[in-house]
């Protein structure tokens, strides 16, 4: 059980470039970490949790939408810090990490968190605050490091910052000095959900590219994007060489599709607004218009299911609306 636990978080958390996992032998497991973590279960309210990722909460400044976000985590699981998980950012400044078992595992000291790794010397383990562990076996989960060694160098130091781990692309796809005709598909970290979706999208912005349908910006344009992105991202996330490329899969699909006409554009789709703002809809609502159009998109939107949460949040602003609509017209008239 020790065991599985290690290797579960492992996975969840391999790219996020804090994390090291410590297995003591037979009894316990140490994760150690460099900056904390908010930790979500896979399922919130009895829905899976990117179920919650949808057009109505990203409406909210981020902000505003991250104590939200927090107070439900502390609600659910407890506050963070009394487990030692010690986050320094805050919720949506990075991934949380998503684990049905974590707290289980803490609350009863099978797992027990650790700060960062001080040094290492045969099989103790020194941390920062001094404790000392003996250990059989170190599980690295310290993330990935981009690297192009296949471009010519020209190409490459224009294109990758190798200190940063910075990528020069206009959205995340084309780098202007180099033009249309090389496409970076899948240099894309999801903040919620997988990474399909946004490749996919890439991939057919890409394609209407390449038939001419549809034309890249100037390059000023695009240099002055990829300023105003990074500017952006900056200020938006956690300060680490893991977030120069994430992105929010909703908010980045729709844009880049719209370039080719595929964003979902709710009068025409008017019954399918309310899922389409309140649910996550799944990658078939960029198929619902534009090229390479589906016919049965509509379907499989619907079979998403929309969270009880967001869906009492839709129709109670929609009341809001109508009462303030009829307040409005009983003064005038």
């Amino acid at each position: 059980l020790c065991c599985w636990c290690c290797c579960c978080c492992c996975r969840r958390c391999r790219r996020r470039r804090r994390c090291l996992c410590i297995v003591v032998p037979s009894t316990q497991t140490l994760l150690s970490t460099r900056s904390g973590a908010w930790v979500v279960g896979n399922h919130v309210f009895n829905y899976a949790v990117d179920l919650y990722a949808c057009r109505l909460f990203l409406l909210i400044p981020w902000r505003i939408g991250t104590r939200i976000f927090e107070v439900m985590m502390k609600l659910l699981n407890g506050n963070p810090y009394t487990h030692g998980l010690n986050p320094t950012m805050r919720a949506l400044q990075a991934q949380p990490s998503v684990s049905g078992s974590l707290f289980f595992h803490l609350r009863r000291n099978n797992v027990v968190v650790k700060p960062n790794v001080k040094r290492i010397s045969g099989n103790t383990v020194v941390f920062t605050d001094d404790t000392s562990a003996e250990v059989d076996t170190i599980v690295y989960c310290t993330g990935y490091k981009i690297d192009l060694p296949f471009l010519d160098d020209d190409v490459r130091t224009v294109l990758l910052d190798d200190e940063s781990n910075d990528v020069h692309l206009y959205k995340n796809v084309f780098c202007p000095p180099v033009g249309p005709s090389l496409a970076f598909i899948g240099f894309v970290q999801p903040a919620s959900g997988g990474i399909v979706n946004m490749s996919e999208t890439q991939a057919r912005w890409f394609a209407q590219v390449a038939l001419g349908s549809v034309s890249l910006p100037s390059t000023p344009v695009m240099e002055q994007d990829i300023a105003a992105e990074k500017e952006y991202a900056r200020e938006r996330y956690f300060k680490s060489t893991r977030h120069t490329i994430q992105r929010d899969p909703i908010t980045y699909n729709d844009e880049v599709a719209g370039f080719f006409g595929a964003r979902p554009q709710l009068w025409r789709h008017p019954l399918l607004a309310y899922r389409l703002i309140a649910g996550s809809c799944g990658s078939a609502q960029w198929r619902l218009q534009g090229p390479g159009k589906w016919s049965g998109a509509p379907k499989a939107v619907r079979s998403i299911p929309v969270t009880s949460l967001m869906a009492a949040t839709f129709w109670l602003i929609v009341l809001l609306l109508v009462y303030l609509f009829y307040s409005i017209y009983s003064l005038l008239f």
